[in-house]
């Protein structure tokens, strides 16, 4: 057998059914530890730990049995562990959240500043894309619902894994333009280790030494999920890291992107899809608007991007055509009966809006200013 056919109990009564069929190959390439690899990607899309079986309620799989006797797997989350399953359409710009996605004029100034040329391949700036990893155009709400929904997985004291700008610095990359339509279109995702599944060593090196300033011991890796096959490709190469790594993005949202893009390239069976669109409606419609020309998609190499039809607004939108969550809406409803005219409650709620942007940019630039205060201390010492 030359594929893998992932089963997932989903503890709905139904039973294990199928979610995934990876070639073998593929995961031979991207991965010298395939069962842990396999173990990580299925973490990636469920947002749950869990346990790879070969047989139906059997015993955990081991990660040193030979890969190639295995064709069938089961993956096992604990019965009292919800799953946070990725947006099975994280990859498409026409799903956005209530949130506008403004243009944050200093994002490319902070993400050049910290990466210096693309993090991959070393090529100058101008010809590079300062990418947002999770789009753009799916807005501030939408990256704060990913890390409040997956945060307690990765929790630690020692990390800070609060994001509530879709144009945070580490939610950027500075990458050639050509990884830049690979990675918006779910062909290139970066892996980091080591994670809760993976080591540094479990992940093809490509005869490169890692390059990172920091040591061996932390890795970023660029990876084609779809082998590129071009007359000159660019190698599966590790992140050129030349700052402070709490400043690069987290695992958090480089495993949430990782998860849909390998969802999106190897799902294998439409009753789960129908199921995690179920779940797409439960649990990320609060965050969802439509595109509208106030918020410009990031990636405009994503291949399927389309506006979508114009919608007058209706009930629980704004003049904007913006959903209004239920605060909001309290808090209009209330205003209203006080004697506040709605023009009045807009002009209000839109420099609160203002203010906490400008408070969000400069908690970024302190950040940065901060990186270039290491780096020239780090110089002078070195004179």
């Amino acid at each position: 057998m030359d594929k893998v056919n992932i089963f997932l109990n989903l503890h709905d009564g139904v039973g294990p059914t199928p979610f995934l069929c990876i070639p073998k190959k593929e995961i031979q390439r991207l991965s010298l530890s395939p069962h842990k690899w396999l173990k990580y990607v299925m973490f990636a899309i469920c947002g749950a730990h869990g346990v790879l079986s070969a047989t139906l309620h059997g015993q955990a799989v081991q990660d040193d049995t030979t890969f190639t006797e295995i064709g069938d797997l089961y993956y096992y989350t604990p019965y009292d562990m919800h799953p946070c399953f990725i947006d099975y359409q994280a990859l498409n710009d026409r799903i956005t959240s209530t949130t506008k996605a403004r243009c944050a004029p200093d994002f490319r100034e902070h993400v050049t500043m910290r990466d210096g040329s693309c993090i991959i391949t070393g090529a100058d700036p101008d010809r590079c894309d300062t990418a947002h990893i999770i789009s753009k155009g799916k807005g501030d709400a939408y990256i704060q619902l990913i890390v409040q929904s997956r945060r307690d997985l990765y929790y630690s004291p020692e990390i800070d894994i609060s994001i509530s700008s879709i144009d945070d610095v580490r939610n950027g990359i500075l990458v050639r333009k050509d990884l830049h339509c690979g990675l918006g279109r779910g062909k290139i995702a970066f892996l980091k280790t080591p994670n809760s599944v993976l080591s540094c060593d479990d992940i093809p090196r490509e005869g490169n030494v890692a390059r990172t300033s920091q040591d061996l011991s932390s890795r970023i890796t660029m990876q084609h999920l779809v082998e590129d096959l071009s007359y000159a490709p660019v190698p599966d190469l590790d992140a050129h890291l030349t700052s402070a790594e709490e400043l690069f993005p987290p695992a958090i949202i480089l495993d949430y992107v990782y998860g849909a893009a390998a969802y999106q390239l190897w799902k294998s069976n439409q009753q789960v899809h129908e199921k995690l669109q179920t779940y797409f409606t439960d649990h990320y419609q609060l965050t969802l608007r439509r595109w509208s020309p106030g918020s410009e998609p990031d990636d405009d190499c994503d291949a399927d991007y389309d506006p979508g039809p114009i919608t007058p607004p209706g009930i629980g939108e704004d003049s904007d055509g913006m959903w209004l969550d239920p605060m909001d809406e309290m808090n209009l409803a209330l205003m209203i009966h006080s004697g506040v005219s709605l023009k009045d409650w807009a002009v209000n709620s839109q420099q609160q809006q203002e203010e906490e942007e400008e408070r969000e940019r400069g908690a970024s630039q302190a950040k940065v200013m901060e990186w270039i205060g290491r780096i020239e201390d780090i110089q002078a010492v070195a004179v």
